[in-house]
């Protein structure tokens, strides 16, 4: 699980929130002959500035990691 060893630029894709690395790791796993990954983002539960927190903190990082 050392992401170190990935090339710089590929981790700089994935992004630097917790889904990047996240996300790479099950890569990897599945790379390496896991049949079956889960990766969480955390919550999307807003319960306040619903609309601004989506715009700002959430989408942004799944949008970057999903189209890496």
């Amino acid at each position: 699980f050392n992401l170190n060893e990935e090339p710089a630029a590929l981790r700089a894709k994935y992004g630097d929130s917790t889904l990047g690395p996240a996300a790479l790791a099950a890569r990897r796993l599945v790379e390496a002959g896991v049949r079956f990954v889960t990766v969480g983002l955390g919550g999307w539960d807003t319960h306040q500035k619903t609309f601004e927190n989506h715009r700002t903190k959430l989408i942004p990082p799944l949008d970057q990691t999903l189209s890496t």
